[in-house]
């Protein structure tokens, strides 16, 4: 048996969700006049998309300036075993802001769609009769 309140509780609560699930629309949806600004901490592959490196040099950057005390190299900081690139850093670096969310490198062309590859089987000769191997 329900108690009496229950009616009105399980609308309260049906109000909380639905305010809930408005908010989140709300945070979730950016105006277009607010420009996205990009994270405080990039990971190393997103550093590397803003300097035009591919993944390997990024992580040989990011190695580089680890091995000699930020000398030289891509300016990281290690959380656990993971590096984040300071955003702030890679934007004194490049001499100004940098645009985010990240342009798409993906191409829009199709790939050509690949060759067959060629038979380079012996193929047995046109005749009736199969090649002998040995005369009997």
């Amino acid at each position: 048996m329900r108690p009496p309140w229950f009616p009105y509780f399980n609308e309260m609560c049906r109000e909380a969700v639905t305010r809930r699930v408005v908010s989140v629309r709300e945070m979730n949806e950016s105006s277009p006049n607010t420009p996205s600004t990009a994270p405080d901490f990039l990971t190393v592959e997103e550093a590397a998309e803003v300097l035009r490196l591919g993944r390997t040099a990024a992580y040989r950057e990011v190695r580089k300036y680890e091995a000699s005390n930020g000398a030289i190299g891509i300016p990281v900081e290690r959380f656990g075993k993971q590096f984040r690139v300071p955003r702030y850093r890679i934007e004194a670096k490049l001499g100004g802001p940098i645009t985010w969310p990240l342009p798409s490198t993906i191409a829009t062309e199709e790939a050509p769609p690949a060759r067959k590859a060629r038979d380079t089987r012996r193929r047995p000769p046109r005749g009736d009769e199969p090649p002998r191997l040995f005369s009997v």
